[in-house]
């Protein structure tokens, strides 16, 4: 697996951390500047995001970061994805991921999700993740399980500014990778890194079944409960 160690020593370097800042200075440029990550600006009259705009969700734990703009949080991401020229970020994998934060955040880093109660539901940040995907720092891959070198909290809110979209970055193109080494199009590792997202089961079912039948009849075995409303997000995509 020569592309996963590529892959961890070249995101490695995006791990450092960087805090909010001052929420009176202006967004950041949506082409920021080379070598420095962007600022997190939140946005004072929405600093639990714009469903709970300043009303702290029910269970949100006090050390969470404020909500960041939409703005701040797609240059953020865009840094992210141009930073390590070593990393090769296909197209289509930009555009997915572009696709997937705006899906489950409205690409707003450090938001809580709608329906967050404190008990069952915690998903948190730029890809909503919860706090049983934080505790997991591998992701299984055509062939095998890939060990991923992101440090394991217990809630999603304990991630850095850096961890909160690098880990999901490196998770996510861990994926997509081995999916296209085991001849899967660009469409069948979309596809699997949302099935993923949405229901890590079916997803290692459809790993499975792809083994054996190919990836389109793996793909026509997933239900339409999951792969009309992932294929329907993709549209455009891939």
């Amino acid at each position: 697996m020569g592309w996963i160690a590529a892959l961890i020593i070249a995101i490695s370097a995006l791990m450092e951390d960087k805090g909010p800042t001052d929420t009176r200075r202006p967004p950041p440029s949506p082409s920021p500047p080379r070598g420095g990550m962007p600022d997190y600006v939140v946005t004072p009259a929405e600093q639990y995001g714009p469903k709970w705009k300043n009303k702290r969700p029910p269970g949100l734990p006090g050390r969470a970061r404020a909500t960041a703009s939409k703005l701040s949080s797609s240059a953020i991401l865009e840094w992210a994805l141009d930073d390590n020229p070593s990393v090769h970020w296909p197209d289509a994998y930009r555009r997915v991921i572009r696709g997937l934060a705006q899906t489950e955040s409205s690409t707003r880093m450090g938001r809580p999700a709608n329906r967050y109660e404190g008990s069952n539901i915690r998903a948190y940040g730029l890809f909503s993740w919860n706090s049983l995907a934080v505790r997991e720092p591998r992701v299984r891959v055509p062939g095998g399980v890939v060990a991923l070198p992101w440090r394991v909290v217990q809630d999603p809110v304990d991630w850095s500014v850096r961890e909160e979209v690098a880990n999901p970055l490196m998770t996510y193109k861990a994926i997509w990778d081995g999916i296209a080494a085991a001849g899967g199009s660009a469409l069948a590792a979309a596809r699997g890194v949302r099935l993923w997202h949405r229901r890590p089961v079916n997803y290692k079912r459809f790993l499975e079944r792809a083994s054996d039948v190919g990836w389109q009849r793996a793909w026509d075995a997933v239900g339409s409960e999951h792969a009309s409303v992932i294929d329907r997000h993709l549209r455009g995509q891939v």
